[in-house]
């Protein structure tokens, strides 16, 4: 998990806030940024937005080129759509396609810092992590939940398959003559 990570400007290397949520495109699966909550002069928090795209990488912090990277939420234009839409990413359920099983909550996730693309999703049933979910198997996302794909099961054997005679290697390939 990355929240809380520190935002520094390369400019200055001063800590430009602390990493919040991150904003998930949920028909692409793109990290659009993260908000970024620093405090004010007045004492208060001020919540920002940074893009993924002016991240120059991501590891025990966050580097990007200068504080006004950052900028109010209200004012990216592109994140007018995102954040009027119902469909959520972190903290949603997650339920099968057929079944309906609830898997848990989305509580992390796994991305790959050069493409900024979510990769697996980590879901919690209370405290307890529960099995990995690769990005591959989402169906769709819905307002109410993440829907993904019937996980394997192992189906018995019911009879023991046939066995095969397959002939031995010097019965296919002649001895080299000398």
């Amino acid at each position: 998990m990355i929240r809380g990570l520190p935002v520094i400007s390369e400019d200055d290397e001063e800590t430009q806030g602390f990493l919040g949520d991150v904003l998930i495109h949920p028909d692409t699966g793109a990290l659009e940024g993260f908000f970024v909550y620093r405090y004010s002069l007045l004492g208060g928090m001020q919540e920002l937005f940074l893009s993924s795209h002016d991240i120059h990488s991501v590891g025990t912090v966050v580097r990007i080129s200068s504080a006004d990277m950052m900028g109010d939420p209200q004012d990216v234009l592109r994140l007018g759509i995102l954040l009027e839409d119902p469909r959520t990413v972190m903290g949603q359920k997650i339920l099968t396609e057929k079944e309906g099983t609830y898997l848990g909550r989305l509580s992390d996730i796994q991305f790959d810092t050069r493409r900024m693309h979510m990769e697996w999703m980590f879901p919690k049933k209370w405290w307890l992590t529960c099995t990995p979910i690769p990005v591959g198997e989402i169906v769709r996302i819905e307002p109410h939940a993440i829907i993904v794909k019937e996980p394997l099961r192992a189906v018995p054997v019911e009879q023991e398959e046939e066995k095969i005679s397959v002939p031995a290697l010097t019965e296919i390939v002649p001895k080299p003559t000398t």
